[in-house]
């Protein structure tokens, strides 16, 4: 289950509805600059790390839910490497041509949809903190 309030008692827990909201627009904001698999492969690993100190989510639990978005990942992968439309061909199947330039991209998307933000916040909290930023 994606997007669910998980009920705990952390740092994260306790933050300002508004500093979180904040915070999730941070990092948006980081994810659409970053266009290299490595940078979007830095920002996974940074909120990995961060819900698991944080906000103390066990690595299992993000594994289990980060699970389903591996099947999207993997298909902008596959997809991305073989239809990108420019670059250095190392690989040709067909009319299909797999370029380094669409490997990149593609792992770039693969971790851009690896990461999501689980949001130590109730949903009540977080409308009244859309409000405050009126």
């Amino acid at each position: 289950m994606l997007f669910v309030y998980i009920p705990g008692d952390s740092f994260m827990h306790r933050m300002d509805a508004v500093s979180k909201l904040i915070w999730m627009f941070s990092i948006s904001a980081a994810v659409v600059v970053a266009t290299r698999a490595v940078e979007n492969l830095v920002i996974f690993a940074w909120l990995l790390f961060t819900a698991w100190v944080l906000g103390r989510l066990p690595l299992l639990v993000q594994a289990k839910r980060i699970l389903p978005l591996t099947i999207v990942g993997l298909w902008l992968l596959v997809i991305m490497s073989l239809l990108y439309p420019r670059g250095i061909t190392p690989l040709t199947i067909g009319p299909l041509h797999m370029t380094y330039e669409g490997l990149d991209y593609g792992l770039a998307l693969f971790f851009l949809s690896l990461i999501h933000i689980s949001e130590p916040t109730r949903p009540l909290y977080i409308s009244y903190a859309v409000f405050c930023l009126k």
